[in-house]
């Protein structure tokens, strides 16, 4: 019954704060993005002129999230020429539009805590350019009030409409029959291109992207073949050759700094590989950055099965990237859950938009990790030395730390309750609900692990709400080293009596852990 009710459609309410009107294309693009995840979502427009604001103190409750666009000639539509006749100067306007998006902000922050995607303001919608042609003259005072609504409003998560104009094109993202007949000026091309960007930070807030890359070597991270041409002959330095794939591998490191798990599978002999890791100046990537190298002349879907073995993570989670289409077609044969990219240079950096991922970047946990999984072989060898698992686990002297969970936890704790689909109460929280439930009566943990070889960081979050156990996640790398077990004596610490639970079909484990180990405890 759990896993029906998993499988139903969920859904969403999305509120669009504007001065202007965005149907009637968005409402069409977004539910065709959101359907991608078997959402539904719910969209009502609240439309704002000035500083008048009761439209939002009489929008509905449940919001689960918030768009603002305000566009900047609805609120000036004199500009420039308020400046040429002294009305107003620049600073003014800046100042006066700081504050109107404050105060808007500051009203929705009020009356709800959900996140608030922010479309700042763009200018290519002026027509003196055509006059005076495209040289710099100074004003530019749109990127002066983005930048300061920036540092005013630090919680929102910001799109760059101009971005977005410069990939449609000026010329094709206006519509000046939709301005003066329904007040929307944008095209039906850049709506749609706003409402995927809307779709993007949607996934970027509940972690919902691919988790892993698979690399191939030869043709990929470097020109050439190392087993024919040797060390000396592949090129990866600054040469027409070389360059690109130093510039992937640099994409690929800024995947990595980002959270990304990366490891390598080629058909190569391993110690060459390594060597080439390790020595080569040419090489952006190092071998500290790999979790693993399943490196040998095995075919290579037996080798990623390998791989999603080792790290504990589904086949879904990964992406393998190869630049032989024989490879590419194996893999998609016998492994249709891996997502696979042949690769091409020109096309590599459109196709790895797949992923979604938080610009913020906790470099302490992305080492942790890699750390932990590169060092999984030699925990391995130690376990063949010992005939059962508690003399296994004294022997890596582990130590497990349980506290009140602090601010600076909060998005890694966001990332476990989202990115969990094994060892979790499958309740996920967002970063932001993680501030709001931190402000209330709500029990927070962290649950920090090492052992002699490696410190695994943040791996798990304990939520307690008066005698219910509300959360309960602890990362896959972390299971099987006694931490679910501290966990639960914490938890029996607490006057539970209710535990509530939603099945990701892959969390029954859980499920049978509370109810073994939490005596007469009701399941919601």
């Amino acid at each position: 019954m759990r896993n029906e009710e998993y499988k139903k459609m969920k859904s969403i309410n999305l509120a669009i704060v504007s001065n202007i009107v965005f149907d009637p294309y968005i409402k069409t693009s977004l539910i065709n993005s959101f359907s991608k995840q078997n959402i539904n979502v719910n969209i009502f427009s609240v439309f704002i002129e000035d500083y008048d604001l009761m439209s939002i103190n009489e929008m509905v409750t449940n919001v689960d999230l918030i768009f603002v666009a305000l566009n900047f000639e609805r609120l000036y539509p004199n500009y420039p020429l308020t400046l040429y006749e002294g009305n107003s100067g620049t600073e003014e306007i800046v100042n006066n539009t700081i504050n109107l998006s404050k105060t808007i902000y500051d009203c929705l922050l009020t009356k709800f805590y959900v996140p608030v995607i922010w479309l700042n303001f763009e200018d290519y919608y002026m027509k003196f350019k055509n006059i005076i042609g495209n040289v710099f003259c100074g004003e530019y005072i749109v990127d002066s009030i983005n930048l300061k609504l920036q540092e005013t409003i630090h919680d929102c998560i910001f799109i760059d409409l101009k971005r977005l104009i410069a990939n449609v094109g000026i010329f094709k993202s206006y519509d000046f029959k939709g301005k003066y007949r329904w007040s929307n000026p944008y095209s039906k091309e850049l709506v749609e291109s706003i409402s995927i960007e809307i779709y993007k930070q949607y996934l970027i807030l509940h972690y919902i992207t691919k988790k892993c890359i698979v690399l191939d070597c030869d043709q990929v991270l470097w020109g050439g073949i190392l087993e024919e041409n040797g060390f000396d002959c592949i090129r990866i330095d600054g040469g027409t050759i070389g360059k690109p794939f130093q510039d992937f591998q640099r994409m690929l490191l800024y995947l990595y700094y980002h959270g990304v798990i990366l490891c390598v599978c080629s058909k190569n002999d391993e110690s060459n590989v390594l060597n080439v890791f390790k020595e080569h100046s040419g090489m952006i990537l190092k071998e500290q950055n790999i979790a693993c190298f399943m490196v040998n002349w095995d075919n290579k879907p037996t080798n990623i099965k390998k791989i999603s073995d080792y790290l504990n993570i589904g086949l879904d989670s990964i992406v393998f990237i190869d630049d032989s289409e024989e490879e590419i077609a194996e893999v998609n044969s016998i492994l249709p859950e891996v997502f696979t990219i042949k690769y091409n240079n020109k096309t590599i950096y459109e196709n790895l938009t797949l992923f979604s991922l938080n610009q913020h970047i906790n470099l302490t946990n992305v080492n942790n990790r890699t750390n932990a999984y590169k060092t999984k072989h030699t925990r391995n060898a130690l376990k063949k030395l010992y005939q059962n698992q508690e003399e296994y686990l004294r022997s890596l002297k582990i130590i497990i730390d349980i506290h009140q969970s602090i601010p600076s936890e909060f998005l890694r704790i966001s990332e476990l309750t989202q990115k969990t689909n094994k060892m979790t109460n499958g309740i996920r929280y967002t970063f932001y609900e993680i501030e709001r439930i931190s402000k209330s009566e709500y029990n927070l943990f962290s649950v920090f692990l090492k052992d002699k070889f490696s410190d695994f960081g943040l791996v798990g979050v304990i939520g307690i709400n008066g005698d219910t156990l509300d959360l309960f996640s602890l990362s896959c790398r972390a299971f099987g080293k006694g931490v679910e077990e501290k966990m639960i004596s914490f938890i029996k610490k607490y006057n539970i009596k209710k535990f509530i639970f939603q099945s990701t079909s892959k969390n029954d484990h859980v499920y049978e852990l509370i109810n073994k180990n939490i005596k007469n405890c009701q399941v919601l």
